[in-house]
Formats: C-alpha cells, sequence, structure tokens
C-alpha cells in the first residue's frame, strides 16, 4: 500500500477539503488490489450514545465513491461490545449506527460477530498469552478490510487506534472476554459516593451492597469487563 495512504491529516482537513481524502486514494495502489465484486468491509466505530467520540459519517464518502468505482461489494461493519450499553447486541447497535447518520451513506450495515456477539471462528495461534483467538465470523469471508479509525485514550495502554481497531474490534465478544479476563476491579469504598453507574453497567449484576450497606463486587461471578 502507497505511503501516500499514511499523510498526516486532521479532521478539519478532510471536512474542510472533501478532495483531499478522494486524492490519496488516488495515490494509492488499492485498485490493483481490490476487484470488481470482491467483499470489502470498511471497519468503523458507530459511537456510543451520547457520545459525539466517532468519526463524521461523510468522512467515509471517499472510501465508499471510490471502491463502488472499483465495483467492489462494499458496506460498514463493527462488532459487538463485551460491556453493557447499544452495543451490545446488533439490533441496537445498527439502529445506534443510524442514530448517528451512518444510514446515510447508502451502504449497508453489518455487526460481524453475530446477534448476541456469539458468531465467531476459533484459530490456533500458540502464543505466549494465548494458544487460540475468537475472530468475528465476518473476518474470515472478507477479501478486503479497511480500517478508519480515530485515537482513544485508554486508561491502561495510553493511545488506541488502529492496532486497537484489529487486535480488539475484530474480535467477538468471547475474544473481548479473554482480552480482558486478567482486569479485576474494585471499588474504594472511601471515594464511593454512590451514584451506581457501575451497577447500571455491570453486564453480569455483580455490583451489590454489603451488610454493612457498602457496594462491593463479587469477584466469583466477576468477568473482568474493566
Amino acid at each position: 500500500m502507497s505511503s501516500a495512504l499514511f499523510s498526516p491529516l486532521t479532521l478539519e482537513d478532510a471536512l474542510k477539503n472533501p478532495h483531499f481524502l478522494s486524492n490519496i486514494l488516488e495515490e494509492s495502489n488499492l485498485s490493483s488490489l481490490i476487484k470488481k465484486n470482491d467483499f470489502v468491509g470498511i471497519k468503523v466505530h458507530f459511537g456510543k450514545k451520547g457520545n459525539t467520540s466517532y468519526l463524521p459519517p461523510k468522512l467515509l464518502s471517499p472510501f465508499i465513491k471510490y471502491l463502488r468505482r472499483i465495483g467492489a461489494k462494499v458496506f460498514l461493519f463493527d462488532t459487538n461490545t463485551l460491556y453493557r450499553g447499544q452495543r451490545t447486541n446488533t439490533v441496537d447497535h445498527i439502529n445506534l449506527a443510524y442514530q448517528h447518520g451512518f444510514g446515510k451513506l447508502g451502504i449497508p450495515i453489518i455487526i460481524g460477530d453475530g446477534l448476541k456477539g456469539n458468531d465467531y471462528i476459533e484459530v490456533e495461534i500458540n502464543r505466549k498469552h494465548f494458544s487460540h483467538c475468537f475472530i468475528a465470523s465476518i473476518i474470515k469471508d472478507l477479501d478486503y478490510i479497511i480500517f478508519v479509525s480515530h485515537p482513544t485514550g485508554h486508561i491502561l495502554t495510553g493511545f488506541g487506534a488502529t492496532l486497537k481497531n484489529i487486535g480488539m474490534e475484530c474480535t467477538s465478544r468471547r475474544g473481548k472476554l479473554a482480552q480482558h479476563c486478567d482486569l479485576s476491579p474494585q471499588i474504594a469504598q472511601n471515594r464511593c459516593v454512590e451514584c451506581e453507574v457501575c451497577k447500571e453497567n455491570c453486564p453480569v449484576q455483580c455490583i451489590k451492597k454489603n451488610s454493612q450497606g457498602d457496594y462491593i463486587i463479587n469477584s466469583k461471578l466477576c468477568i473482568g469487563c474493566a
């Protein structure tokens, strides 16, 4: 792939100059790789409810036009999350994508790991931390993936963007659980204000009050979703 695709680019540049990304794509050699009728998934993050930390849908238009001109079968996709919310199942996830404007792009929206995040393929890798990984099933049938990522801050690992988009977001819920399973959160009793946000978002309802009236996390039930 041409290094032109990695040119420095701010969101403001891309939105102010709609031809900026088009010119970069034209300078790439993607058309020599992607052929007519190839299945090409654009991997994006559709955002979270009440949150604006996702790329504006219209930023994807140059990619879509370019791939359509080649004749590729192009669509948007993401995978379901481990934690609770509107991205934990396909129905709510796609509805959220539409609410954030991605439906206006005129191409299909697919959630790659099935209705509840349980549709995956198991791949043997025999590495230090994992012997197997659990990849969203859609990956095995794709000819190409184009990752369009925005950088995000992470409390443990600094910043994540495309590498996180590949390593975390292309897995099923089981794959995400395997990656998070060493995380065992605790509640700092002297700082807890009993807002119950953690309780409301716990996917396995393992946060409850003990006999002293303090919120605690049941370590036997906790799945370490962080």
